[in-house]
């Protein structure tokens, strides 16, 4: 193995992920110390020592037995198609990219530390995600050096031993959606702790997202909703699946998430889509959970009441979103001093904790899309980083040179 791939200082105590594969076995070296959070989250899920919700039942995992989040799950995506970019994916059960554990927590990554951002050099092990803040459970490995991803992926770990496994994996044959044609299959993890520092690293100690299924009564209203009674708390997000004897099926029927400084919930009306719910047999179909994110989930329950400023290389942005009256918006073209003026007509906000993704329509724009990390919070002024892009016929583009954005509270 090259020197390169290993650690600076690799003699210390160290942390290792053994992944059994149906193509062999690979390990990799697990950076504790200035990916901290990221590490706790995959040993935990890894371990089973995490709770986590299954997207696509609505099932809270058991901690006690543990259930391993990995095992049996495959590498979904294989890009192997161009020789500057090789990567192998899995972490999804729905094994299509469209889940995760049910919570998303921060990007780790710092420019001051290279081993938490740099896409230097192959076998590097990174978190996938669909923007900045929303890491889950997907991860990938790399097969060569992608300096395109660097400061938009987490990087938590290197490949120290089974470099070839890990080629084997990269060289599959895939389809036209590079997912591959035989499916690889991780079959265990195990985690391996070296040295009394890797020792003392408390996983479950680590400010993440905690899941749990919650406890609720059922009262059926006249109007064929179901009042749930349970507590809901600020900074949280609950979920609640159904499946019925005439639908089978889970489907996710509600979802409500609570920013910082909101009051408690005790209940809330669910329709479930003209389905008859088996009364008082209730607990049989529904599962609802609450994810309770940490003291830094900054992303506010709703945009009334912020001005939003942003810019990229389409220009810049000020929206306003009153408590009362219509949204409006100031848009200045890049190279203009001529500002746009014009009313936001439509506005779908998904908070998740720590970001959230807003989906605008204008009275004289393109549909605007944004995703919005929320890294601080001064009292009166949110901050963080953002990706946008705009609709165009068919499908989303990416605006580039998205910056640093601002939300303060209109007065």
């Amino acid at each position: 193995m090259s020197a390169a791939l290993a650690f600076a200082g690799s003699a210390a105590a160290q942390i290792y992920a053994d992944f059994q594969t149906s193509l062999g076995v690979f390990s990799c070296e697990l950076q504790h110390t200035p990916t901290p959070r990221t590490v706790a989250n995959f040993i935990t899920l890894a371990e089973g020592s995490r709770a986590w919700l299954d997207e696509g039942t609505g099932l809270v995992s058991t901690v006690k037995p543990p259930q391993p989040f990995y095992n049996g799950l495959t590498f979904h995506r294989v890009v192997n198609n161009a020789p500057s970019f090789a990567i192998a994916q899995t972490g999804s059960r729905k094994a299509d990219g469209s889940d995760g554990p049910g919570y998303t927590f921060p990007d780790e990554i710092n420019v001051s530390v290279p081993a938490s951002y740099k896409f230097d050099q192959p076998y590097l092990l990174a978190m996938a995600n669909s923007g900045p803040n929303t890491n889950g459970s997907q991860i990938f490995l790399t097969g060569t050096t992608i300096p395109s991803l660097e400061g938009i992926h987490t990087v938590f770990g290197r490949v120290t031993s089974g470099t070839t496994v890990v080629d084997a994996i990269l060289g599959v044959g895939v389809d036209a959606n590079d997912k591959p044609l035989t499916p690889v299959v991780i079959q265990n993890v195990v985690i391996r702790r070296e040295g009394n520092d890797a020792a003392t690293f408390k996983a479950t100690k680590q400010p993440l997202p905690k899941v749990a299924a919650a406890k609720f009564k059922t009262v059926a209203l006249t109007d064929g909703n179901h009042r749930l009674l349970f507590p809901q708390k600020a900074r949280s997000q609950s979920r609640i699946w159904t499946e019925t004897p005439a639908n089978p099926g889970w489907d996710l029927v509600f979802e409500r998430y609570l920013g910082s400084g909101e009051p408690t919930y005790k209940g809330g009306d669910v329709s479930l889509g003209g389905r008859a719910l088996p009364l008082p047999s209730a607990a049989s179909w529904l599962r609802p959970s609450v994810v309770t994110y940490t003291s830094d989930a900054l992303a506010p329950t709703r945009m009334n009441g912020w001005q939003l400023a942003l810019g990229n290389e389409a220009g810049d942005f000020v929206m306003k979103f009153p408590l009362t009256g219509s949204p409006t918006y100031i848009f200045t073209e890049e190279g203009s001093s001529t500002p746009q003026n014009g009313t936001i007509t439509s506005v779908s906000h998904d908070p998740d904790g720590y970001g959230t993704s807003l989906v605008i329509e204008t009275s004289g724009l393109l549909p605007l899309r944004f995703r919005m990390a929320f890294d601080s919070f001064d009292g009166t002024v949110l901050g963080g980083r953002q990706e946008g892009s705009f609709w165009s016929i068919f499908r989303w583009v990416s605006l580039n040179d998205g910056t640093d954005f601002t939300m303060t509270r209109l007065p």
